[in-house]
């Protein structure tokens, strides 16, 4: 939920609060894919070096560390394009926690179950956008957009919490 609401309103801060061009709306997003694609092909040996569940811990913290520095440096100046950056940095970094939740649900749940644990784990995590979009918009039409991506970066930090008080935080890998 947290995710879509900075999701959502950084386009509205970028083309809309800055008045930045298509092109460079285009350009954050686009960082944001790549670092998606490099974190992708880092996440096993994140995984196998530090153990899954401190990589796990340590995607989401970073991530949201990143997130949470490219906010200030979001404008129409030299600053964009370390904001970018950042943004794609924190997509590289998220990428292993994306992975490798998916792979260790995979590995917990029963063969004959693995449909339906998806399907309710996608209906719960895309049930939240929108959600996530409405809260976003609402904070963004009363506070401003920055507050929006300030509270979506801070929660998706947050979002580490229940990693750090589960047993998966010292999990060195996937369960047999």
């Amino acid at each position: 939920m947290f995710g879509t609401i900075g999701a959502a309103m950084l386009l509205v801060l970028l083309a809309g609060e800055l008045g930045l061009s298509p092109f460079l709306c285009g350009l954050v997003f686009t960082a944001e894919a790549v670092g998606g694609f490099l974190g992708s092909l880092i996440t096993t040996r994140m995984a196998g070096r530090f153990g899954l569940g401190r990589a796990m811990c340590a995607s989401v913290i970073i991530s949201g560390v990143l997130w949470l520095s490219a906010v200030p440096l979001f404008h129409d100046d030299w600053r964009f394009a370390v904001a970018a950056t950042l943004q794609s940095l924190g997509w590289t970094a998220f990428m292993t926690f994306k992975i490798t939740s998916v792979a260790f649900r995979q590995q917990v749940c029963p063969e004959p179950l693995l449909g339906r644990m998806t399907a309710t784990f996608r209906f719960v995590v895309w049930g939240c956008m929108p959600l996530g979009a409405l809260v976003g918009g609402l904070l963004a039409e009363h506070f401003g957009a920055r507050t929006a991506l300030w509270t979506g970066a801070l929660g998706e930090l947050l979002a580490v919490l229940p990693l750090l008080l589960s047993p998966l935080r010292s999990a060195r890998e996937l369960p047999r």
